[in-house]
């Protein structure tokens, strides 16, 4: 019991920091998409488990899904995904974080002292 509640605490958590972050990158994120399959990819872990107790209940009786092997593996199977899914989504989000803090490439070299259109012809 107090397992689960340490969990969801710190989800809140994390997923607080995450949308403050996101707040205060909201100016400099450049790579949108990548911030949407972060939210998207975490949505779907947190209604992934729902919609399999929904699929067991609607066809468990179909697909036998009911000795306890089966449901074992299926636990088992549920977490690896859910793992593996938090595991890709905040990949996601710590490439918007390197990118969103990274130099522009005319910033580190400096721009040049001038931007004339004739600068590159040389007159004798």
């Amino acid at each position: 019991m107090s397992f689960m509640i340490i969990k969801n605490l710190v989800w809140v958590g994390v997923l607080s920091g995450e949308a403050i972050l996101y707040w205060r990158l909201r100016k400099r994120n450049i790579c949108r998409r990548e911030s949407w399959a972060h939210v998207l990819i975490l949505t779907l872990v947190f209604v992934l488990p729902g919609l399999e107790n929904v699929f067991i209940m609607l066809f468990g009786n179909v697909l036998k899904i009911n000795g306890i092997n089966k449901m074992r593996s299926a636990y088992y199977v549920e977490q690896g995904l859910y793992w593996a899914l938090v595991l890709l989504a905040h990949v996601f989000f710590v490439r918007v974080l390197v990118k969103c803090f990274k130099k522009s490439v005319e910033a580190a070299e400096g721009a040049p002292a001038t931007m004339n259109i004739l600068d590159d012809i040389g007159i004798d």
